[in-house]
């Protein structure tokens, strides 16, 4: 079993080195629709995550501070 939820299948590889594209992700295509979406990894989803929370926590706070 390799984790994966749905009944497609997943392909994962690694690779050493630094990165050339500058990208944080590798690209997926669903085949049924022709879409290319980005596949993160775990880690760079929670970074993700906690950045737009925070972005979310400041913009409430300074509309707080607005309204006084």
């Amino acid at each position: 079993m390799t984790g994966n939820p749905g009944s497609t299948t997943a392909l994962q590889f690694g690779v050493y080195g630094p990165s050339l594209t500058g990208r944080n992700h590798v690209n997926g295509f669903d085949l049924s629709t022709g879409r290319v979406y980005p596949i993160y990894s775990p880690k760079t989803k929670r970074k993700m995550l906690a950045q737009k929370a925070l972005t979310g926590l400041m913009m409430r706070a300074e509309r707080e501070e607005l309204g006084k």
